[in-house]
């Protein structure tokens, strides 16, 4: 039987249309971005909180020309070989050099010499054996291969600084994102439906409730014993890479049918035989896994992105990385979401091809079920994955608003709007110009507030005012069309002007969100008014006292002025006390 290679899922074909209403993809990362990767001296497949790091998981460290694995695996094996290829894919070590046994608590480790190896670019990836006189299936390892580099200064590894913070921003983009998906239903999710190589007319449809109810029993069944979230996830995890097959003449466009519905999916392993399984591809693994989580009420999610599918292939060689070509799930337990993409870590793949004219279900006897899928670190996670968006979305429920018409033009500037239906709050942004930068000044956490005062803002400039509206998912409407405004400055009143001692006691009211006032006085009505000074108080009446070379029967007059962010308002009337 001939072996497959199948580093992944490439579906780039299985994308050109979206189960969901609107994905959002960012794609600020670029290819020339990633030429020059960071080198560091330790790579660790998970984090330190994850609780992989009591099941599996790989570190490397570098010390000049040394390098040290070391880990844990999920399950007893008879073996291990650390497996390092240069650009060619020839072994850079011997079985002899890198293999190893695992100790009785299936801990690894193994140093390996690179002092003899050439100045290059190579791949370091883990394989496992189950039994003593078993091969290592030189194209699927069982933990992620990473990229070195071996320099006179010594070997290191190829850490994508620009994937991970990409990636990172991504996922924290929008708050919102975790509010939309701690959704636990079954009944609200949509899968793709596909008729051979060309989409329906349809694109998506949602699971029925006799659906739901099969499937959340087919979860009970697969997660019973598991006492936590996380376990649960894993039995998930491992059922489905080891029960569904990779669709390949269906991610090739070859088929007349195929199985992204996860109750489909459902049926096919239920009803397997010799000759049928659960066949699909990345879209209906993912499905599949969510639909499953969800009915444990566990959040799931569906990520699409890039992944690197050749084998060798790195970021710096990898080509059109905004493509999105692959989706994964990502599950909500403990407070954080972890990433799971089971159609990486599956080995069963379906072929119908020359080699196979009736199709053939290939699962590997001795193959190991891989675990680099599962809640990897940010740093494991950007060596070949690339977030691009997220494929499902609540459907929006809010109406857009709109601003009315800026009537009240004196500082501070109040903005008023029509309540839009299922709005829950809004957004208010500001920007200088027409096609200026919209920044955002205030955030409203109800949706009958129709009304905001900007105290923000600088008297005697103009802005240019827009509304969006958040509804219960925490998706928001588009921006509304400007509205424009200069405010004024307002002016005070005098209310009292009055001779105290040797001093003249000057009175006025305070402003709403304005505390700086200046002071002139004058010996005529009409001119010649000398500032005396600034006064500051946010006291709702405000007393200001001149001394200043008053003389005696002189009639003096009084004028104030309100000052806002350096911006000098218009005078007050005049007051009088002789």
């Amino acid at each position: 039987m001939k072996r497959l290679r199948r580093w992944g899922c490439f579906c780039l074909c299985l994308l050109l249309m979206l189960w969901a209403p609107e994905t959002t993809v960012w794609g600020k990362v670029e290819e020339e971005d990633l030429q020059n990767p960071a080198l560091v001296t330790e790579y660790h497949s998970a984090e330190e909180a994850s609780k992989m790091r009591s099941r599996e998981y790989c570190d490397i460290v570098t010390n000049g020309m040394q390098m040290t694995v070391s880990g844990k695996t999920q399950k007893s094996y008879a073996g291990f070989f650390v497996c390092v290829r240069d650009k060619n894919g020839r072994n850079k070590f011997s079985q002899s050099q890198a293999c190893g046994v695992p100790d009785a608590d299936r801990t690894f480790i193994k140093t390996l010499d690179f002092s003899d190896c050439e100045k290059a670019e190579y791949i370091v990836s883990i394989k496992f054996i189950k039994s003593e006189g078993d091969t290592y299936n030189k194209d699927k390892p069982n933990m992620k291969g990473i990229p070195l580099r071996v320099t006179d200064q010594g070997v290191f590894i190829k850490e994508y600084t620009k994937i991970i913070k990409e990636n990172q921003r991504i996922r924290s983009n929008d708050t919102s994102f975790t509010k939309c998906y701690l959704d636990t239903s079954m009944a609200d999710m949509s899968y793709e439906i596909r008729n051979g190589a060309k989409w329906t007319k349809d694109a998506k449809k949602k699971l029925t409730s006799s659906e739901v109810k099969a499937l959340k029993n087919f979860s009970d069944s697969i997660v019973k014993g598991a006492s936590t979230k996380y376990g649960k996830l894993l039995k998930l995890h491992d059922y489905i890479a080891g029960h569904v097959y990779y669709d390949r003449p269906l991610f090739e466009g070859k088929t007349s049918s195929g199985t992204l519905n996860p109750y489909d999916l459902y049926k096919q392993i239920k009803n397997e035989t010799s000759t049928k399984k659960a066949k699909t591809v990345c879209n209906g693994y993912s499905t599949l896994f969510a639909a499953l989580a969800r009915a444990q009420e566990i959040p799931c999610r569906t990520v699409s992105g890039h992944s690197i599918s050749i084998p060798g292939n790195t970021w710096e060689t990898e080509k059109n990385i905004n493509k999105q070509d692959h989706v994964w799930n990502e599950a909500y337990v403990d407070g954080a979401w972890i990433i799971v993409d089971v159609t990486r870590d599956s080995s069963n793949v379906y072929q119908k091809n020359d080699d196979y004219p009736n199709g053939a279900y290939l699962a590997p006897e001795k193959e190991v079920l891989r675990y680099s899928g599962f809640d990897p670190s940010a740093q494991a996670q950007a060596v070949n994955h690339l977030y691009l968006g997220y494929r499902e979305m609540p459907e929006l429920s809010a109406k857009k608003p709109s601003l009315k018409k800026i009537t009240d033009t004196v500082f501070p500037v109040t903005l008023k709007w029509s309540k839009a239906d299922g709005a829950i709050g809004y957004e208010i942004y500001r920007a200088e110009s027409s096609t200026g930068t919209d920044k955002l000044i205030k955030t409203i956490d109800s949706g009958k507030t129709v009304s905001c005062l900007d105290t923000s803002a600088v008297p005697k400039k103009k802005y240019y005012y827009k509304i969006r509206a958040r509804d219960k998912n925490g998706l928001y409407t588009a921006k509304s069309s400007y509205r424009t405004v200069t405010s004024k400055m307002p002016v005070p009143k005098i209310t009292s002007v009055k001779k105290s001692g040797n001093k003249v006691a000057v009175k006025w009211k305070k402003l709403s969100y304005i505390s700086e006032y200046k002071v002139y006085r004058s010996t005529k009505a009409t001119s010649g008014y000398v500032l005396l000074g600034t006064k500051e108080s946010t006291q709702s009446t405000i007393t200001y006292y001149d001394s200043k070379d008053l003389k005696k029967g002189k009639t003096y007059y009084y004028k104030i002025r309100a000052v806002k962010k350096g911006v000098n308002g218009g005078y007050s009337e005049y007051k009088k006390v002789k």
